[in-house]
């Protein structure tokens, strides 16, 4: 994605521009550089770029801000040599982008830690775009914002991958085709776009690499969507329907943070006869674990209902809430607060109820999941 068309200097203002050179022909080049002509300075530009280091500067520039970035790259790279911290920073800022975001694939490979790299060299020259997508990316890092969202924060009103990303999902396996083979982004959205237009074939090998990406919220929807189409069978017969590892992929999205996945994963086990066994305890974890992620899930009368019905069964979900408020797992943050309020929930409710055989059979028993283990959680706080 091209983050630079919002640059207040969108192609740099070169000595030659505003003196004058003796060819006549060059001059058109710098003065294309300084009227920010885009289009024209890959014209007037290009006879020079064997010749003359400006030439090549303004040439590197207008090449990736016309997103043609491996051909871009080589002259970026004389670009950030400039003597002109403000010229070299716009290189370091561009090739920050190309590496990062893989927008030159395959020919130069995706590198996020030399991405960073450059992004930190451009800021500490004093562009503020710079700066500001490392503060992003930190975001990123930290889980606070996730992929999607941060693509959608870069992109600009003019760049060309926007409708990628802001159309529906018919649209977007049109918009999305063209970047496929040099963006992750436009893969990502692809992928989502086929699931969802039920092309589940084509989806799947869009989907395995989402799976092996290094981000949560990109390696869990991909685990999610996953988990849909092998517990469904929606691919069949080229991916034969298989319930017992479409499970493990929706619990795997789950343990990632993922909150459909979670509330997806809590009305499975609300099922009767199903795959897996009944496990309301299971429900109401993953109920909770999916709202406190965000999700919007009013679940209330299913918790009184516990209450009344299998008030054992609801302690020991409050135990698994607490247990991940403790580890930090499942996309909540460590909270020793949360995790004593949900302890002291469960204590109340072991207290006053027996496991008994009508409670068990909508939960059965779990090692370290009773009075006992919810005290020394509590206890060892």
């Amino acid at each position: 994605m091209n983050m630079t068309k919002k640059l207040v200097i969108a192609l740099p203002t070169l000595a030659f521009g505003l003196i004058g050179v003796a060819n006549a022909s060059m001059y058109e080049c710098g003065m294309d550089a300084v009227n920010h002509d885009l289009k024209s300075a890959l014209k007037t530009c290009k006879p020079y770029v064997d010749s003359d280091k400006d030439a090549q500067k303004i040439y590197g520039l207008a090449l990736s801000l016309d997103n043609q970035y491996s051909e871009s790259v080589p002259y970026l790279k004389s670009v950030v040599s400039d003597t002109d911290k403000s010229i070299s920073a716009l290189g370091n800022y561009q090739l920050g982008n190309i590496y990062y975001f893989g927008l030159a694939e395959p020919k130069y490979a995706q590198d996020k830690k030399l991405g960073v790299k450059y992004f930190k060299v451009a800021s500490d020259q004093g562009l503020e775009q710079a700066t500001e997508i490392l503060k992003q990316i930190k975001l990123l890092q930290s889980d606070n914002i996730s992929r999607i969202a941060y693509s959608m924060i870069t992109l600009k009103n003019d760049d060309p991958m926007k409708k990628c990303f802001d159309s529906d999902s018919k649209e977007q396996l049109n918009e999305c085709k063209p970047f496929l083979k040099k963006s992750q982004d436009a893969r990502y959205m692809y992928a989502k776009a086929l699931f969802l237009e039920k092309d589940y074939i084509q989806a799947v090998p869009y989907i395995k690499e989402m799976m092996l990406s290094e981000n949560i919220d990109v390696q869990s929807d991909g685990y999610q969507m996953m988990s849909n189409i092998y517990y469904f069978g929606e691919a069949q017969p080229k991916y034969p329907e298989d319930k017992t590892k479409g499970l493990a992929y929706l619990t795997k999205a789950a343990d990632l943070g993922n909150d459909f996945a979670q509330s997806q994963l809590g009305d499975f086990y609300n099922s009767q006869g199903g795959d897996p066994d009944l496990n309301i305890s299971q429900t109401y974890k993953w109920y909770t674990l999916s709202k406190a992620n965000g999700r919007s899930l009013d679940f209330k009368d299913f918790q009184n209902n516990m209450k009344n019905q299998a008030p054992y069964c609801l302690a020991m979900g409050e135990q698994l809430v607490a247990t991940a408020y403790l580890d930090g797992s499942a996309g909540l943050p460590k909270d020793e607060d949360k995790a004593k309020e949900y302890l002291s929930q469960a204590i109340a409710l072991y207290k006053d109820n027996e496991p008994t055989k009508e409670n068990l059979k909508y939960c059965p028993q779990q090692k370290g999941l009773d009075l006992e283990s919810a005290e020394k959680q509590l206890g060892s706080l």
